[in-house]
């Protein structure tokens, strides 16, 4: 059996009626120390049907999956889970096509944990960090063509407006409900992020509506200019984990309620300064902890 060490989780979504979803999973059995853990963002607005809290169908096939097969290893749970995504991959394609004809889908990242070890797969432009102290480092690329067309660019300034932004970020080369199923296997295969949550790692897991209005705030003090590290809004994560840690903090878990409290501030106030910063916010943080297992918050 697999070593687990202490971990905490902590969620938030932004606002009440987000169509932005924290997913979670996990077997009922301690002997299989296994948790899925994703965040989902729709993307579109389907315009016949309401779409908003399809996930949670996914969320609970995944714990059907989980309490019906007991998977044995890390391997074995990113089967079981590869098998879900393709599974509504296929559904979401078939809604689209057969009852609402405009164009939606979701934009996931997800962490299949096993013990002390997540494998992390990603469709679309949300993104999972790695952090340690206040350090932040990016494990995924955005599957869309603001992220190429940056990297293009390399190290030399590129100067995008808010618009062509927009258009770019929403040209996706890969979601969940996509018309191609080999072309998706085919991302998800070329994939293998791995973290080891030892005691002093935790893992970020977010929605573009974290981390775009703080690379957009930043932009405007650059005259739209952003070059691929700004991208990553790896310093402007670590910045706010700094700032969230000059506050007193008896335990582990109080120091990340606190952390996790100022990611959700800064996105939430980027919202309010810039409307068209605006955006649905969920992240999930499993996190190092002295308490027993956080829930939902």
């Amino acid at each position: 059996m697999t070593a687990v060490r202490s971990m905490g989780v902590l969620t938030f979504t932004h606002p009440r009626s987000s169509s932005d979803y924290c997913l979670m999973a996990a077997s009922h059995d301690p002997a299989c120390p296994a948790r899925v853990l994703a965040a989902c963002d729709m993307v579109g607005r389907p315009g016949v049907l309401y779409w908003g809290n399809y996930m949670r169908r996914v969320e609970r096939d995944l714990q059907t999956m989980l309490d019906a097969e007991y998977p044995a290893d890390l391997d074995a749970l990113t089967a079981l889970v590869r098998r879900v995504i393709r599974h509504h991959n296929a559904l979401v394609r078939a809604i689209r096509q057969r009852h609402d004809r405009t164009a939606f889908g979701f934009c996931l990242v997800l962490a299949a944990v096993w013990g002390d070890v997540a494998r992390v797969h990603w469709l679309g432009d949300c993104r999972a960090y790695r952090i340690r102290g206040t350090a932040a480092q990016c494990l995924t690329r955005d599957q869309n063509r603001l992220m190429r067309t940056v990297e293009e660019a390399q190290d030399h300034p590129l100067t995008l407006f808010i618009s062509e932004m927009a258009e770019l970020s929403h040209r996706l080369e890969g979601f969940l409900g996509m018309d191609d199923d080999t072309a998706m296997d085919a991302l998800l295969d070329a994939q293998d992020v791995r973290v080891r949550l030892d005691g002093e790692t935790a893992l970020l897991l977010a929605t573009d509506g974290l981390f775009m209005p703080l690379i957009r705030q930043r932009m405007d003090a650059t005259y739209h200019r952003i070059t691929p590290a700004e991208l990553l809004a790896e310093s402007e994560i670590g910045r706010i984990l700094a700032e969230a840690d000059e506050a007193p903090a008896e335990t582990l878990a109080v120091r990340w309620r606190h952390r996790a409290e100022h990611l959700a501030a800064n996105a939430v106030r980027g919202g309010w300064r810039h409307r068209r910063y605006r955006d649905d916010i969920a992240f999930i943080l499993l996190h190092p902890s002295d308490e027993p297992m956080e829930g939902k918050s």
